[in-house]
């Protein structure tokens, strides 16, 4: 029920589809060193253009690249 409602927040309508944003599966680290799959939300092709800056987008799709504290 939460996923249906994020992937409707997120324009995300499944695979294969001109979505705002594609749903993924990353392996995320914890600070205890154990790890967890996760859902995130990357930008698709149809809110690409937003982007101005080609340079900006990272390997595998991503815009915004998380910083440590």
């Amino acid at each position: 029920m939460v996923l249906r409602q994020l992937d409707r927040l997120e324009g995300y309508r499944g695979e294969e589809r001109d979505n705002f944003y594609d749903r993924k599966v990353r392996t995320v680290a914890l600070a205890d060193g154990s790890t967890v799959e996760v859902y995130v939300y990357l930008a698709g092709e149809s809110s690409r253009c937003w982007f101005t800056d080609a340079s900006d987008e990272i390997p595998g799709g991503d815009f915004v690249k998380a910083e440590s504290r």
